[in-house]
């Protein structure tokens, strides 16, 4: 089985979603990797149960206040070599506001097609052919959300009649259960 975490992003002009796919023994490995990055750094001040999130490793906010740029950099590519070496799946999905508006103007759907629905439906349709194609199933699990219901309600929608449109359409059959949400930390 694979364990695929799922994270967002967004700005005003493009909502994203990434995941790492990795089955069990990737999984553990690379946790593993993590808290050893994580770890590495305690000397700038940095706590062993700190988050690797982009954002404030980027812009050295919070925890990453008192390390150094380099040092930051070098956080990023530990990260990336070790999701490489760990043979993970990394999926990008994105949706461009501007791009969606003609669909929720001429037809009404603008409910059913904002950004990040539209964005996490078509990472949920990659991360069903990714497992398709290596013959296993997968369990998603996703950063903690407000809208985690309606997320939910339409992955049984999706399972039951299929995603919509004619592009890449499924029913999510190499999914299992629902989409899990927790604390991404």
């Amino acid at each position: 089985m694979l364990l695929c975490f799922v994270d967002e992003s967004f700005k005003p002009d493009l909502y994203g979603f990434a995941a790492v796919m990795a089955d069990a023994s990737q999984t553990r490995w690379l946790t593993q990797r993590m808290h050893e990055i994580v770890a590495a750094l305690q000397e700038y001040g940095v706590e062993p149960q700190t988050e690797l999130h982009a954002h404030p490793i980027f812009h050295g906010k919070g925890a990453w206040s008192g390390v150094p740029p380099r040092v930051r950099v070098k956080v990023f590519l530990d990260v990336v070599e070790a999701v490489v070496a760990a043979g993970a799946t990394v999926l990008l999905r994105g949706a461009r506001p501007e791009q969606l508006r003609r669909y929720q103007d001429t037809r009404g759907f603008r409910d059913r097609h904002t950004p990040e629905q539209v964005a996490f439906q078509h990472l949920l349709q990659r991360v069903d052919r990714r497992a398709g194609d290596l013959e296993m199933h997968a369990l998603v699990i996703a950063d903690e959300r407000s809208d985690r219901d309606r997320h939910r309600e339409r992955f049984a929608v999706y399972q039951a009649y299929g995603t919509p449109g004619t592009y890449m359409q499924t029913r999510l059959e190499r999914l299992l259960d629902t989409v899990h949400f927790a604390p991404s930390h």
